[in-house]
């Protein structure tokens, strides 16, 4: 039976999980007495495998039917006012391929969805791999709204391998209100991730690794990329307006009424793929 939009739900201020596998079938239940601990075993050098793929046959490709019984989002985090840290994790397989006006968690973010009232989410040394979401965010969708005062996404020392959506193959992010959100994201490899046109109603926008958006009216964003590779990479979106100037890899955006400062350092970008022979690799639309 599929797991819909809750497989392993993290409604917590902390979550750190370690030395465990768990494969497409098994529920993660964390008692609320567990809040302030910190399950982790330093010594265990495995990886928790959090894997959506009940019957064990995942191809990486929207179309494949054998992925309609994956969950739509392996990890759906929903601790508002809260924060959220996930650590040594593998996270693949899932599949947000719901239908237009179903609740977002089923179209965004086929690994991790972070609900736009949990403050700030930081990942490190995790995996991300063969995720797919239909709209926005194959491996990771995080909306921001709901809170003033600071809020951040923070991604370090991870990998994010084959995941696919229309929009950000690996991470969709926006803010959508007035407040500030800084983005810290570093020593991380994104690797064979794509764009493209998910079905008819979905067809593919940019930012094959990120997009990355200051969405609200004064938002403010701050993005601090650093120590990044970005290798074969694809960008094959045919929605309205795209071209060979901004289906892009790394896509920094912000509204007219909002504001994006960009800082990237000590990045490489190699094999990046379009669908023709224009190769631009960031497009920023800054404050």
């Amino acid at each position: 039976m599929r797991k819909i939009f809750k497989s392993f739900p993290l409604p917590l201020l902390i979550i750190l999980i370690s030395g465990n596998c768990y494969s497409g079938g098994d529920e993660i239940s964390i008692l609320q007495d567990e809040l302030d601990m910190v399950l982790m075993d330093t010594y265990n050098p495995c990886f928790d495998q959090l894997e959506s793929d009940i019957n064990d046959d995942n191809n990486i490709t929207y179309v494949n039917a054998t992925r309609n019984d994956n969950s739509y989002t392996v990890l759906n985090i929903t601790a508002t006012g809260e924060n959220a840290q996930l650590d040594r994790l593998t996270i693949t397989s899932g599949h947000s391929n719901g239908d237009a006006g179903s609740p977002t968690e089923s179209r965004y973010g086929g690994g991790i969805h972070k609900s736009a009232n949990t403050i700030s989410l930081t990942i490190t040394n995790s995996k991300l791999i063969k995720n797919i979401s239909k709209e926005a965010g194959g491996a990771m969708s995080a909306g921001f709204s709901g809170f003033s005062g600071a809020k951040s996404l923070t991604i370090n020392n991870c990998q994010f391998s084959e995941n696919m959506s229309a929009i950000g193959g690996v991470v969709y992010s926006a803010n959508i209100n007035s407040s500030t959100v800084t983005y810290s994201i570093s020593n991380s490899l994104f690797s064979k991730n794509k764009v493209m046109d998910t079905n008819a109603a979905a067809t593919g926008y940019a930012g094959s690794s990120m997009w990355l958006r200051s969405y609200g009216s004064g938002s403010t964003l701050v993005s601090n990329i650093t120590n990044c590779t970005f290798v074969d990479n694809s960008d094959e979106g045919t929605a309205s307006g795209m071209n060979n100037f901004n289906r892009t890899t790394l896509a920094l955006t912000k509204n007219t009424s909002a504001s994006h400062t960009a800082n990237i350092s000590n990045c490489i970008y190699f094999c990046i793929f379009y669908s023709s022979y224009n190769f631009f690799m960031i497009y920023y639309l800054g404050g």
